[in-house]
């Protein structure tokens, strides 16, 4: 009789054991799958942790490949020890990478698992008057603008990131504009899936005129918010991060729970990341801080 209970346990044990590897083996397996996306879907942003702002677009969205422009380094920020300095500018996109690493452990449609594939350029200024010059600006000091890009390519084809170098705190909405037309056109140079057509094109948080949300002028993010909202036809909508107060927003979403988790609770995605900058304050109800879970965008369809 105690042999057979014996037997018995040991049964259960085996199968209990069998069925916890078969649930781990099956979601490894969904997390290392490749994705076919058939949309290629841009988001432009100013900074290293900007990324945020527009964060319920980019949530489980498996169709879209996510092509993240970064405009700028994030060098001047005063956290880092010496502003404007090649330290500075490659600590921020390790954060940037590291935090794109953490949320695609929750998220399996997001990019993180990257690999840097090299600086690809420089391209040419073509359709610019001859008189103008894309420069960046460090510290009263303008230089010519690098017209290369560093390029992380996610593994798993779910998108990719972009970074180019037009300066933290001087960007303009020509810039903008050149860096989004010359990474759409560009997309196999750049090492960057051709594939999946063009659809959407979002814009990061700005907000210079109602005072119930967070108040938000900074000249890069206008000049982005400026560059897409202006931008030429070619994407089926284009939308920017604003306040719900704004007449033209048209859409408001909230980021889901597990990546409000996976970011500022348990996952500590932000933390890891960008932990080493100011204390970063979640938003959970409203837009009073520029990190909020209630989202809103205005949208402009192609033909606007």
């Amino acid at each position: 009789m105690r042999r057979n209970r014996r037997l018995l346990v040991r049964a259960v044990l085996v199968l209990t054991l069998a069925g916890i590897i078969t649930v781990y083996a099956y979601t490894f397996l969904e997390n290392t799958r490749p994705l076919t996306p058939t949309r290629a879907t841009y988001v432009v942003l100013p900074h290293p942790d900007d990324e945020w702002q527009v964060w319920s677009q980019l949530e489980d969205t498996p169709d879209e490949y996510k092509i993240i422009v970064l405009m700028t380094r994030g060098e001047e920020t005063a956290y880092c020890d010496e502003r404007w300095s090649e330290e500075c500018e490659q600590k921020r996109l390790d954060s940037f990478v590291t935090f794109f690493s953490g949320m695609s452990k929750r998220d399996h449609s997001i990019p993180g698992h990257l690999s840097y594939i090299g600086s690809k350029g420089p391209f040419p200024t073509l359709g610019y008057d001859p008189h103008t010059e894309l420069t960046r600006e460090d510290d009263g000091v303008v230089h010519p603008a690098n017209l290369s890009a560093d390029v992380w390519v996610d593994r798993l084809n779910r998108g990719a990131l972009v970074v180019w170098d037009f300066g933290d705190g001087d960007l303009t909405p020509e810039e903008v504009t050149w860096a989004i037309k010359t990474t759409q056109d560009n997309r196999e140079v750049l090492g960057v899936n051709p594939e999946p057509e063009d659809d959407r094109l979002i814009a990061s948080y700005a907000n210079t005129d109602f005072a119930d949300c967070f108040i938000y002028d900074h000249p890069d993010h206008v000049a982005v918010r400026d560059a897409v909202y202006a931008a030429e036809s070619g994407f089926s909508a284009r939308l920017g991060a604003t306040c719900a107060s704004d007449p033209e927003a048209s859409v408001t979403a909230q980021v889901s729970d597990a990546s409000v988790q996976q970011a500022f609770g348990a996952g500590e995605a932000f933390k890891q990341a960008y932990g080493w900058l100011s204390p970063y304050e979640l938003a959970t109800e409203g837009q009073s801080k520029l990190f909020m879970r209630s989202q809103s965008f205005w949208v402009r369809v192609e033909g606007d």
